[in-house]
C-alpha cells in the first residue's frame, strides 16, 4: 500500500507549533527560521484544503481540524520516538557526521570542540574535512561549514551567517621584531608575502589599502590557509590574516598583526538541510555553534555577514 502523506518536514514544524501553540518557539525547537516554519504549515494546509491555525495578533490557536492532526502527529512522533529507545537500548544514534573546511576545523572549531562535548556527552561529533559542498540529503553529513568570498546561499540548503571574514597582515613577533620597520603598507615590500590559493588576496589587500601597484606577485604559495599560517607562525613571512583561522595565534601572541589596515574576503556559513537541521544532534551542535561564534564574534569585535 502506498501512504499518501504530506511531507515529514512539514508534518514535523505543524505538530511543534502546535505544540508550543507558537510559531516562533518551534522555530527554535527545530533550528529554522519562523518564515520556514510558517512556509511548511502553509503548503500542509494548502494540500489538506483548510486552515490549521486561527492566526491571531501575536498568537495562533489550532483550528478543529488542526486539533485533530496535532493529536495524531504527536501520538505519532512519540511512538516513533519510543520505539527508538527501545531499539537502541534507551540510546539513539550519537554519531553527527559534520562536512568541514579543513582550515575551519584545524584553526577555529578543533580548540573549542571540547566545550560542546562536555555539553554533550552522548554526541559523537565525526569531521568530515572537505572543501566541496557536499550533498546533506544524502552523504551522510548533516551539516556543514563553509566559507565564500561571495555566495550566502546554496540550492537545496539554507545559510545560517557565522562571521564575516577580513584580513589584515600578521606575521610572527621574532620577524616584525629583525625585520625592517613595518608601520605602513608600503614597508610590506621589504618583507617575503606568503598566500593562500593564489595571489589575487594579497593584490586586493593593497588596492584597497591605495596601493595597487604594490601588489606584489613574488611569494610562496600554499593551497591550504593552515600551511600559510605555520609558515608565518615559523617567521617565513607575512600572511593575510583573519579573526577565525589567526585571531587565536594573535590573541596567544604567536602571530602580530602591526597593521590596522583591512579588506573584506567574505564570510563563513553554518550550511543546513532545507528545513533546518533534522536529527536531535544536528540541532545541540547547530545551536552550540553559533553561540560559541556569537560570543566569538562580541570578543574579537566581528560583524555578522549581510544576508
Amino acid at each position: 500500500m502506498v501512504r499518501r502523506l504530506p511531507s515529514l518536514t512539514a508534518l514535523k514544524a505543524f505538530e511543534a507549533a502546535a505544540r508550543h501553540q507558537s510559531f516562533t518557539r518551534a522555530a527554535d525547537e527545530l533550528f529554522v527560521t519562523q518564515a520556514a516554519v510558517s512556509r511548511q504549515i502553509r503548503e500542509l494546509e494548502e494540500a489538506l484544503g483548510r486552515p490549521l491555525f486561527h492566526r491571531l495578533h501575536r498568537r495562533v490557536e489550532l483550528t478543529e481540524a488542526g486539533a485533530m492532526l496535532a493529536s495524531a502527529t504527536t501520538h505519532a512522533f512519540e511512538g516513533i520516538e519510543a520505539a527508538v529507545l527501545r531499539i537502541g537500548g534507551g540510546t539513539p544514534e550519537s554519531l553527527l557526521q559534520i562536512s568541514v573546511e579543513p582550515p575551519f576545523a584545524m584553526q577555529w572549531l578543533l580548540p573549542r570542540l571540547g566545550r560542546f562535548n562536555q555539553r554533550h556527552p552522548e554526541i559523537d561529533v565525526v569531521l568530515d574535512p572537505d572543501f566541496d559542498l557536499v550533498d546533506l540529503s544524502g552523504s551522510g553529513a548533516e551539516l556543514a561549514i563553509r566559507y565564500s568570498d561571495d555566495e550566502t546561499s546554496w540550492p537545496g540548503t539554507e545559510s545560517h551567517p557565522l562571521a564575516e571574514i577580513w584580513g589584515a597582515p600578521v606575521l610572527a613577533p621574532s620577524l616584525l621584531a629583525q625585520g625592517p620597520p613595518l608601520e605602513t603598507p608600503a614597508d610590506l615590500v621589504h618583507y617575503t608575502l606568503l598566500h593562500e590559493e593564489d595571489r589575487e588576496y594579497w593584490a586586493r589587500w593593497f588596492r584597497e589599502a591605495g596601493l595597487p601597484d604594490l601588489a606584489v606577485r613574488r611569494g610562496p604559495v600554499f593551497r591550504d590557509a593552515t600551511l600559510a599560517i605555520e609558515a608565518a607562525v615559523l617567521g617565513q613571512g607575512v600572511v593575510l590574516g583573519d579573526p577565525i583561522l589567526t585571531g587565536d595565534d594573535v590573541a596567544a601572541g604567536r602571530l602580530a598583526q602591526p597593521l590596522a589596515q583591512i579588506a573584506c574576503f567574505g564570510a563563513y556559513w553554518l550550511v543546513t538541510p532545507e528545513g533546518g537541521p533534522q536529527s536531535p544532534g544536528a540541532i545541540a551542535f547547530a545551536r552550540w555553534l553559533l553561540e560559541e561564534m556569537a560570543t566569538f564574534r562580541s570578543a574579537r569585535g566581528i560583524a555578522l555577514p549581510a544576508v
